[in-house]
């Protein structure tokens, strides 16, 4: 069975190889693993062959991009309390990338990350990392 984010993806690459406009797919971000130890994070339904940052901030919220930076009055699901890049992934042709690394007891349940496509301005939802 195919998740939506994975029909978007596929729909993206087809429109892509046509040469037209890609379409707005929601971007999925997905966090798993233990806290502490080795969590992965992943996207799905991205856009393709995209630099995509994962922001973080210390809790959820509806921060707006303030004008003079990139996707200026895109609402994000975060607040701006600790509001930084936590890394940036590199998109496949499917608008796929995961990205495995530790994560130490002090962020567990304690930070939210999402996503802003910097070519469509599109977002991701907000996921939590996880609770010891």
């Amino acid at each position: 069975m195919f998740r939506t984010s994975s029909i978007c993806a596929l729909l993206a690459c087809l429109v892509s190889l046509a040469g037209l406009a890609s379409p707005a797919c929601a971007i999925d971000l997905t966090i798993t693993g233990t806290c502490p130890g080795t969590i992965t994070m992943t996207i799905s339904g991205g856009p393709a062959n995209e630099t995509v940052p994962v922001l973080e901030a210390r809790s959820a919220g509806s921060f707006v991009i303030p004008g003079g930076y990139l996707c200026t009055g895109t609402r994000l699901g975060l607040s701006s309390e600790g509001l930084r890049v936590r890394v940036v992934f590199q998109t496949d042709d499917f608008g796929y990338a995961s990205f495995t690394t530790r994560s130490p007891g002090l962020v567990c349940g304690k930070y939210y990350q999402a996503i802003t496509a910097h070519g469509t301005c599109s977002t991701s939802n907000v996921a939590r990392m996880p609770v010891r």
